[in-house]
């Protein structure tokens, strides 16, 4: 829950000068921020029916922990899952994590390895390293040590020496040249993304 409480406080800081919906999903932010969570699902419902993924994401969190009541049993997972087919990384993030716990849905391993697979796309690094241990360990989706060696590799970048020995963990049953196509491909993974940014 810190996680996701960080991530609000954050978003109300970059929502300055924008317009009248950035203005009412500030001011939800604020009321969710001071623990007013009728009113901010309140001021925070027309956003997230209005495809608004930031208002999704969150209004879909106060569903799922509670803080208000949801208008249905499915009201959680149906926002999230809205705001994260839109690409918002933190809702594919909340999604990757909520089947692979079987938090607010039946566990399922599949589905988190392709809405952690969506969010490292993206970028998140968390996710990443998400995805590389997935491939490692075959947790929804087929064991693949060149891929589980790829992700680990883009991982290093942020996470250091958990991804190093990670990676060379996995490298232990690869041959040279399953090592070196797998740094080819985080290689070329890396470029492509700092191309697009």
């Amino acid at each position: 829950m810190n996680r996701c409480l960080s991530f609000i406080v954050a978003v109300v800081f970059m929502l300055v000068g924008a317009g009248a919906a950035t203005a009412q999903l500030a001011e939800g932010i604020e009321l969710f921020d001071r623990g007013e969570f009728s009113a901010a699902a309140e001021a925070l419902s027309p956003l997230a029916k209005g495809g608004d993924a930031t208002a999704q994401y969150i209004l879909g969190i106060m569903y799922l922990n509670r803080m208000v009541e949801p208008p249905s049993e499915t009201a959680a997972v149906d926002l999230l899952n809205s705001s994260g087919n839109a690409g918002f990384e933190k809702a594919q993030v909340e999604l990757a994590r909520m089947y692979r716990e079987g938090h607010g849905v039946p566990q399922d391993f599949a589905k988190s390895f392709l809405w952690s697979m969506k969010a490292a796309e993206g970028g998140d690094v968390g996710a990443q390293l998400q995805v590389a241990d997935s491939f490692a360990f075959g947790h929804g989706v087929d064991r693949n040590p060149v891929e589980a060696y790829k992700w680990y590799e883009i991982a290093v970048l942020y996470w250091g020496s958990l991804a190093v020995n990670a990676r060379d963990v996995v490298a232990e049953t690869m041959t040279p040249e399953q090592i070196a196509t797998a740094k080819e491909h985080a290689q070329a993974w890396i470029k492509a993304k700092a191309d697009k940014n």
